[in-house]
């Protein structure tokens, strides 16, 4: 297991250069919707809050906060709340490279310096940017295992590199009671670590009141879903990988609360007005693992120029049942830390959680076909390949179209080569059943 603690400090500069440039870039997109809402409300909410979310990183020390750098899926409702600025690893260096395409040149650097194999490319961009010391310094670091293995080690780095106080929270694999109350048991010493690194303690009140907003975020993400299920659909495709986005990184807050109730409202008035966001619906499909960040551009012009629209994404949107206990608050973030969709369903046996969701979703939708974005890099991603199409072809009759990609390095496979094979795929869809429809529903 990763040390709780400690340091060893390698001596680095830090240069944000790379990561002040996309703040910008992120903060031009934000000002082009603001005066050009194409995409609606909700998309130029989004640019607006994710260009917030990376300034606040910029301004933490000028303003006298602590800043703390954390892999996914850990809580940020324990940073909100202690008045910590937060900086998600993973989520901030892929937005890095995305913005500014360089993504050659960063996986250049981490495979000069020994990394690479199987590594996922998310991880590898995180490692190499850390190396070159390319984020803004941290105050401290907070990472944990969970379905994505490499998160046992990222924060490592990180503390290393940066020679900043560390803290690993173990997360079990299962979900059992007795997982659920051990991983309580971590939370409540990652607490203790933030509270004396803050020198002050933690609000219980202000706590409850965030798992509470994160409550009702979570319940409004279950709606989306199921409005984006309307025919025709009212929510573009790249709208439910960017929703999921702040699910994760504002939740438990006023702002993440603001932002799902923007996507809902948007999409019941779709829903009302029986207006979709594909000039032409033709295709109704799942979505299985997020599109790679290089590929935003091929999700639009499936809806604009072939009339496919993704109608589900289960391992973003199929949430389990959690609640919020006044009395046992850290087993209510445990609670909620396995209720995450991809969480839930990603730690097994699929059998249980996500084959009954990956069909549950699609024939509730009406799903016509499905498009499986295989990481060639994530074991998780290649593992499910044959269950999911296998359950989606036996129990909900559609056909599904894998994808073999990378979630960073566009240079595997051209934009036009994935193209060519989805339109192949949308095709064969039309031949095989003479009209557009699903026999099974």
């Amino acid at each position: 297991m990763p040390q709780r603690g400690g340091t060893r400090a390698i001596a680095i500069a830090i240069d944000t250069t790379s990561f002040d440039s996309m703040v910008d870039i992120m903060g031009r997109i934000a000002e082009r919707h603001r005066s050009h809402p194409d995409g609606g409300a909700a998309e130029t909410l989004y640019f607006e809050m994710m260009t917030r979310y990376y300034r606040r990183m910029q301004s933490a020390h000028k303003k006298g906060r602590l800043l703390v750098a954390h892999s996914t899926m850990l809580p940020v409702e324990l940073f909100q709340v202690m008045d910590i600025v937060p900086m998600q690893m993973e989520t901030t260096t892929t937005a890095t490279v995305a913005t500014l395409k360089n993504q050659e040149e960063v996986l250049g650097l981490a495979r000069a310096a020994g990394w690479g194999g199987g590594i996922c490319s998310s991880h590898l961009v995180q490692a190499a940017m850390i190396s070159k010391g390319w984020l803004p310094r941290p105050d401290a670091v907070v990472w944990g295992s969970n379905v994505c293995d490499p998160n046992s080690k990222s924060g490592q780095v990180m503390r290393d590199v940066y020679g900043v106080p560390g803290f690993f929270v173990d997360r079990p694999y299962g979900a059992s009671d007795r997982d659920r109350e051990y991983y309580a048991r971590e939370l409540a010493e990652m607490v203790e670590f933030l509270e004396r690194l803050a020198g002050r303690r933690m609000d219980p009140d202000r706590l409850r009141r965030a798992l509470e907003t994160t409550r009702e975020m979570s319940r409004l993400h279950q709606e989306i879903a199921g409005l984006r299920g309307a025919r025709p659909c009212p929510m573009s495709n790249r709208q439910g990988t960017l929703t999921s986005v702040i699910g994760s990184v504002w939740a438990g807050t006023e702002e993440g609360l603001n932002y799902m109730r923007t996507v809902r409202d948007g999409l019941r008035a779709g829903v009302e007005n029986g207006t979709g966001f594909a000039h032409q619906e033709k295709h109704r499909l799942v979505q299985l693992f997020p599109p790679p960040a290089h590929a935003m551009k091929i999700m639009e012009w499936m809806e604009r120029e072939q009339g496919a629209v993704i109608v589900s994404e289960p391992f973003a949107t199929g949430w389990g049942d959690w609640g919020v206990n006044p009395d046992d608050l850290m087993g209510s973030l445990a609670g909620k830390s396995f209720a995450m969709p991809n969480s839930r369903q990603l730690h097994g046996p699929a059998c249980e959680a996500a084959l009954p969701e990956i069909v549950g979703q699609a024939l509730r939708h009406k799903a016509t076909g499905a498009i499986y974005w295989a990481n060639v890099t994530c074991p998780h991603s290649l593992g499910l390949i044959r269950l999911a199409t296998d359950a989606l072809r036996e129990r909900a009759g559609i056909p599904t179209l894998v994808l073999y990609s990378d979630m960073i390095d566009p240079s595997g496979v051209s934009s036009e080569d994935v193209k060519v094979q989805i339109e192949g795929f949308l095709e064969k869809l039309v031949g095989a059943r003479g009209q557009i429809g699903n026999p099974k529903h």
